[in-house]
């Protein structure tokens, strides 16, 4: 993928994402039992009944509520539940920030430590203390575009 096609793929992403993440923490946490009790328990739908419809015992369906709340539940067996209390399943990563804002941090740390560690270094041993506020921001923008995306995940 190019990196504008990256860029663009970002830009899509953080627009879709933009509106579920003020209420992502809030709304998707799950209940204190797991989705699959509360579904369950709403529907006043028995334990036995969720097994027979998911084709395991009862003993099992107490197995997958607990293993929910444990975090051990695979996506398939999630899946097959949400089907069985005729649900959806709903998966997404909602980034905490902006996918665009976060790659420009990391552009601008790169570029920050590259500058100290050649150039600020470097001005030092002649006796020149200079700062990185002191640099024109044309040069650390110069700078921080030298850094691909994939590059900015390298140590």
């Amino acid at each position: 993928m190019t990196s504008v096609m990256r860029q663009l793929a970002r830009k899509r992403l953080d627009e879709r994402l933009a509106p579920m993440r003020p209420i992502a923490s809030s709304i998707f946490r799950a209940p204190r039992g797991g989705w699959i009790r509360a579904v369950r328990e709403a529907l006043g739908m028995p334990r036995r009944e969720l097994g027979r419809r998911m084709s395991v015992g009862e003993k099992r369906v107490m197995q997958l509520e607990r293993g929910e709340v444990e975090g051990k539940l695979t996506l398939h067996t999630l899946a097959r539940a949400a089907a069985a209390l005729d649900c959806d399943l709903v998966v997404v990563l909602v980034p905490k920030r902006p996918l665009q804002q976060t790659v420009m941090e990391l552009r601008r740390q790169k570029a920050a430590a590259w500058i100290e560690s050649r150039v600020l270094h470097t001005m030092m041993l002649a006796g020149q203390v200079v700062s990185l506020e002191d640099l024109p921001p044309q040069l650390i923008e110069e700078i921080e575009r030298s850094y691909s995306d994939r590059r900015l995940w390298e140590s």
